[in-house]
């Protein structure tokens, strides 16, 4: 008699379907937080880095407003990682 084992999969998100506050707008434009600049590259790219270490599938939530880049669709594409759009007015909690 054999037994069997359900793997789950472990699913990592990316929460910034909000944008940036008032302060961080004025400096660098409005723009969701996992899209600000981070030593070079956006901050989105170390975040999956790290969630890919313990994630098999990654999302990422964007305002349902906010236009990618054909370079950041590329990117995200590249590091399997599916967008989700959100409303930018409900708050995490919701």
């Amino acid at each position: 008699m054999g037994c069997s084992i359900v793997q789950m999969e472990t699913l990592g998100v990316i929460l910034s379907g909000k944008y940036s506050d008032f302060e961080i707008t004025q400096q660098y434009g409005l723009l969701p937080p996992s899209f600000l600049p981070l030593s070079g590259q956006r901050l989105y790219v170390s975040q999956i880095d790290y969630l890919s270490k313990f994630c098999a599938r990654i999302f990422l939530t964007i305002p349902s407003d906010f236009q990618l880049t054909p370079f950041d669709e590329e990117q995200l594409a590249g590091m399997k990682v599916r967008t989700i759009r959100s409303n930018p007015d409900i708050s995490i909690n919701d």
